[in-house]
């Protein structure tokens, strides 16, 4: 993987600027000073205080030659000899493409059944993702004969209402986890505050 630059060369750089803006500031905090007599001014002080801008210009410029004379961006190989790049398996990425291809299937499907009910081909999709698939809260309960789930009741009666048919679909074949015969259910609770009792 390649590395960004220096962090040594980059502080510098910011350094040399801060110390040229106190350098600048300083300056100008002397000119409206009314306290220190106009002579003192024009004769040592801002004299002192340009040079010291003077410097401080000079500074930044060699921070910045320095800081550019360095590369951009390094292979880690040239920063660290013993860095390898992580690869990941390619059984593995099969599996991570298999799985998203699954979710992405399962969310189609899950939005265009409840559409069927909804009626909404406008904002159909956003509703199942808001209510189904991340905005509502549940309990899943486990007994040797079955597993339920039991859902929180969106809070708009039309979604309710589409939700509840598709609850309803999907029961009357229920689904499995792989290698567990148990059915498994879904219902409705009777509102969101069922499950802050």
């Amino acid at each position: 993987m390649p590395s960004s630059r220096s962090p040594t060369t980059s502080a510098a750089v910011r350094t040399a600027k801060a110390a040229l803006a106190a350098a600048q500031r300083d300056l100008a905090a002397l000119l409206r000073d009314p306290a220190v007599p106009a002579r003192d001014k024009n004769a040592t002080l801002i004299p002192a205080a340009e040079q010291k801008i003077t410097r401080a210009e000079q500074a930044l410029a060699a921070a910045e030659a320095a800081r550019d004379q360095t590369p951009a961006r390094l292979p880690a190989s040239e920063i660290d000899p013993e860095a390898r790049r992580a690869l990941l398996r390619t059984s593995r990425r099969s599996l991570q493409m298999v799985l998203r291809l699954l979710a992405h299937n399962a969310e189609h499907w899950l939005s265009c059944h409840l559409n069927a009910y909804l009626c909404d081909d406008d904002e159909y999709r956003a509703i199942t993702r808001e209510t189904i698939i991340r905005g509502l809260a549940g309990v899943i309960t486990y007994t040797p004969e079955a597993i339920t789930v039991q859902l929180e009741e969106p809070g708009a009666p039309r979604v309710t209402g589409a939700l509840r048919l598709l609850l309803e679909e999907i029961n009357q074949a229920p689904p499995s986890l792989p290698g567990d015969p148990r059915p498994i259910t879904y219902q409705l609770a009777l509102g969101p505050s069922a499950f802050n009792r």
